[in-house]
């Protein structure tokens, strides 16, 4: 909440305190919205002090800073991204992070025969959700993500199915960042 915010709730209340008629229940129903903001204004603290916490532990882990690199990856993705992934080095491959994370298409086969190639159901529900969201937002701040975009909207893929496609990849680049220790570079090709 803002300073804006905060000195309207004060004009607020202070044009509660000059009024003149006074209605029945007025009384419980100034108590309740005082507790109502103080209930907020403890949350809002609360969230702040955690913020605080998380940025200072992911400002001490080699991992994030390399990470923080990538267009369109904030804070809150890539410390969930590191909390649920933990080390990359244990999965062999981007292909095996991103059937851990759900990104990665389902193959239904017998033998030889290929039956369907599916829209993957399950993986780490926390991670997807957050390489998706980082992914649509990174659209908006990247040029190489949104290129890559509009190539699969123009395709023929759904807005979900084009931003899925571009978690994916920019899951790849993610994993080659932490396998290799290197920050982001654009890829001015």
């Amino acid at each position: 909440m803002g300073p804006a915010a905060l000195a309207k709730i004060d004009e607020l209340f202070e044009a509660v305190s000059r009024q003149t008629v006074s209605l029945p229940g007025a009384a419980g129903t100034e108590e309740l919205i005082k507790l109502e903001a103080s209930y907020l204004l403890a949350t809002l603290k609360s969230r702040k002090d955690v913020a605080a916490r998380r940025d200072e532990a992911l400002s001490a882990m080699p991992e994030a800073q390399i990470l923080m690199t990538l267009p369109g990856l904030g804070a809150v993705t890539c410390a969930t991204f590191l909390s649920e992934v933990g080390d990359v080095s244990r999965f062999g491959s981007a292909a095996k992070l991103a059937a851990y994370a759900g990104l990665a298409p389902r193959v239904r086969q017998s033998g030889t025969t290929v039956h369907s190639v599916t829209k993957p159901r399950g993986g780490n529900r926390r991670l997807k959700r957050v390489l998706v969201l980082s992914a649509s937002k990174s659209i908006l701040f990247c040029d190489e993500s949104r290129a890559y975009y509009e190539r699969k909207r123009s395709e023929g893929r759904s807005y979900g199915s084009a931003v899925t496609a571009l978690a994916r990849r920019r899951l790849n680049v993610m994993y080659a960042m932490l396998r290799d220790g290197k920050p982001y570079e654009k890829n001015n090709g």
